[in-house]
């Protein structure tokens, strides 16, 4: 998840699509005010297909442009 330097001081909220083999799933993730470069925001339900017919979750990994860490 690509942010801007902005975005990860104030939070908020950002949309993405999720592309998968069976499709594709546009989610609004919230951000939480302060989050740091490499930080894993989970999205519950929201990943691979399991074998019991439920979604396991999918992970985002923040990157902030401008870091420069």
């Amino acid at each position: 998840l690509s942010l801007t330097a902005r975005e990860a001081a104030q939070g908020g909220s950002k949309r993405v699509t999720l592309r998968r083999a069976d499709g594709q799933d546009d989610v609004l993730v919230t951000i939480p005010p302060g989050v740091r470069r490499g930080t894993r925001l989970r999205l519950r339900g929201k990943g691979r297909p399991l074998d019991n017919g439920e979604r396991g979750d999918a992970y985002l990994v923040v990157d902030v442009a401008g870091d420069g860490a």
